[in-house]
């Protein structure tokens, strides 16, 4: 009875392996991942988030946030709250970090399986963006990065999967999107590919109005969010990069006295505006230097083999993302229509202030570049195979 038992249990454990396969590996691989980034790193506390920490501190001790722009990391600060009102440590916050990645993780494999309709492709996509540690790193630290890159492949893969949008489905979504500006400020990107999304995608007339009027709407939202925003100053200033002329945030490259024609007085989107207007090469020439840093993420302070394996990753993934983004992209497709937004808006955007120190910003197109690269390899292998067939 215990041998019949037992060869059950095997059979079942068996049946559970084939059925899950996918699910097995790629979750063995996530967790020895994170175990050998737990070894390495820790959990990381300093530098940027100890202004979370201290944020969570006030809000257990019943205070209030020290000032706006923290309302947009609120997860993080959050989740340090409720760990110092429950003295927990603070490690659960990684652990709730590791949960939510975890799931958007599935999240990518779902999306890749179901765009690109090959499970090879979703499985090989899926495991590159495991092995990533770039990506995968941010998970132990304490900053607001994990969160939001977690939130924004549930909400890409929210997107696609609700493409019919019913009711209870633009409901998700619209949820979602507002936890994704809370989660960082540039959660705010996502909004106008999502609007274009809805705006252009096959719909009734009436619909069609409706969807114009709420993208109005947020739209107006979002902007007095921005101005409200870059109001404060400091790192949230919107001329400040351009009159010190930051490439990478918050290190002033300027060694030129370069006369601007500015204002300060419009607000952070008016004064911006007026700027490009009146000083268009001198922006031109940031922006682009910009956009560079911003897909380029070698850094000469970091070390030469650090380098070698940025960019060994970086040609293969962004030469078949292109031939991908040309053969399998179609501009009639709603999904496809919110990838080119997404991806035209976002690092736009971002080029209007500043890169980021260690190519934070580039890591929300990371997982989507690595889907379009997989599906130009996926064309290459199919193209191939219909050669020599012929």
């Amino acid at each position: 009875y215990s041998l019949n038992s037992a060869m059950l249990i095997i059979r079942k454990v068996q049946l559970f392996y084939f059925k899950n396969q996918d699910f097995v590996l790629l979750g063995g691989v996530f967790i020895l991942i994170h175990l050998f980034l737990y070894y390495r790193t820790g959990i990381f506390t300093s530098l940027e988030a100890t202004k979370y920490i201290e944020q969570g501190e006030r809000l257990s001790m019943g205070y209030e946030l020290s000032e706006l722009k923290y309302f947009f990391y609120l997860p993080v600060i959050l989740l340090v709250s409720f760990c110092k009102t429950f003295h927990l440590p603070l490690g659960t916050v990684v652990l709730v970090q590791i949960a939510l990645s975890a799931w958007s993780q599935y999240c990518f494999y779902r999306l890749t399986r179901s765009f690109s309709d090959n499970r090879w492709c979703a499985f090989f996509t899926s495991l590159g963006l495991l092995l990533f540690i770039p990506y995968q790193s941010w998970n132990f630290y304490l900053y607001s990065e994990s969160i939001f890159l977690s939130l924004c492949l549930m909400f890409t893969w929210l997107v696609y999967k609700n493409r019919l949008q019913t009711w209870p489905a633009q409901l998700s979504c619209l949820l979602l999107l507002g936890i994704l500006v809370l989660s960082r400020p540039t959660g705010i990107l996502f909004i106008f590919p999502w609007l274009l999304y809805l705006l252009l995608r096959k719909q009734a007339a009436g619909m069609r109005f409706f969807h114009l009027i709420m993208s109005i709407i947020i739209l107006i939202v979002a902007s007095l969010l921005i101005n409200q925003l870059y109001a404060g100053g400091n790192d949230f200033d919107s001329l400040l990069p351009f009159v010190e002329e930051h490439i990478i945030c918050g290190v002033p490259s300027k060694e030129s006295h370069t006369i601007l024609d500015l204002v300060k007085d419009r607000g952070a989107v008016g004064n911006l505006l007026y700027y490009i207007l009146h000083n268009p090469l001198h922006f031109l020439k940031l922006f682009s230097l910009r956009l560079i840093s911003f897909f380029n993420m070698t850094r000469h302070y970091y070390s030469t083999a650090h380098n070698l394996l940025l960019v060994l990753f970086m040609i293969p993934v962004y030469l078949f993302g292109i031939i991908g983004w040309v053969k399998k992209i179609k501009p009639g497709n709603a999904y496809s229509i919110f990838l080119i937004a997404l991806f035209i808006t976002y690092p736009s955007i971002i080029a209007l202030q500043c890169d980021d120190w260690h190519s934070r910003f580039t890591m929300v197109l990371i997982p989507h570049c690595l889907m379009l690269a997989s599906l130009g390899v996926l064309y290459l292998s199919d193209f191939r195979r219909n050669r020599f067939a012929r």
